[in-house]
């Protein structure tokens, strides 16, 4: 088929008109492109709430850079100049990137990898603690040998009662609690230890209502481990700030009860604002009372 001239030179008139104008589908791909980022973070949301939280916090920087790359591919095809906005929005993507690797990376730390207790017991990782090194008896104390409820003739019996001090916390052998070293270094003596983590005065009184009169425990020696922050029950403010610190709106937030590392360093800021003087004595007092 042959054009004239003059048909041919409208032909690339009409072809070069067409070129020249703003391609329709290009508002709609972006719109979409938008959309799906904003349905792989729905997902990621869902994911988190309903299936496992540390899913969700894997599957985040995977998002976010097939976000960022979608992002740097479209600017790439654009044939004007890229505006600040543009800039702006790639340099955010690439430092929620880097941001949610670090956090992939602390969480991934302290929920697998760090294995130690607190000062007051409250954190997701001290728990993970407690549930990996804290082996009860029948009795719910922390110990590797059964208590028998009746004494031993020609045995002295020596039950230590306290708190999370007593009981070990933070020591991940039993063994190397003190209690148990008394009760190596002290064969011809049954040690027990009637000690829970959180326990204060009253409800060391309480434990021991439990063994004695419920169970028919028998004692002999009683030694109380008196740490400081027993009496805190009855100072002012201690209990209301105590219950202020748990009932916080953050703390009590889907991220800081799934988040291991956010859990653990939001609980040190409320510490060092509130109760840093109280857990400090916790650590550094206590006091043994005997009673024969």
């Amino acid at each position: 088929m042959k054009f004239s001239s003059r048909e041919s030179g409208s032909a690339l008139l009409t072809f070069d008109a067409v070129a020249k104008q703003p391609p329709i589908r290009q508002p709609i791909s972006r719109f979409a492109e938008g959309f799906a980022c904003l349905l792989l973070f729905g997902g990621v949301l869902v994911v988190g709430a309903y299936v496992n939280a540390f899913a969700a916090f894997v599957l985040l920087p995977v998002v976010i850079g097939f976000c960022t790359v979608r992002f740097f591919r479209a600017l790439s095809r654009r044939s004007q100049p890229t505006g600040w906005p543009a800039l702006v929005a790639g340099n955010v993507l690439i430092l929620a990137l880097l941001l949610s690797l670090l956090f992939l990376g602390f969480e991934s730390y302290y929920r697998f990898v760090c294995d130690r207790t607190d000062a007051m017991g409250n954190t997701l990782v001290s728990t993970a603690w407690y549930d990996r090194h804290f082996h009860k008896n029948s009795l719910s104390l922390r110990d590797d040998i059964e208590y028998p409820m009746a004494l031993t003739p020609g045995k002295r019996r020596v039950t230590f009662v306290g708190d999370s001090f007593t009981a070990g916390f933070g020591v991940k052998n039993v063994e190397d609690r003190f209690v148990n070293r008394i009760r190596r270094l002290h064969p011809e003596w049954e040690i027990h230890a009637a000690a829970k983590p959180g326990l204060d005065t009253s409800t060391e009184v309480d434990i021991m209502h439990n063994l004695t009169v419920s169970n028919h425990y028998r004692l002999d020696v009683v030694v109380l481990v008196y740490q400081i922050n027993d009496i805190g029950e009855v100072m002012p403010g201690w209990v209301q700030e105590y219950r202020k610190m748990m009932a916080d709106d953050f703390r009590t937030s889907w991220l800081c009860q799934s988040s291991y590392f956010v859990n653990l360093f939001y609980h040190r800021w409320q510490l060092s604002r509130s109760l840093a003087p109280i857990s400090t004595n916790r650590l550094s007092s206590s006091w043994i009372v005997v009673c024969v």
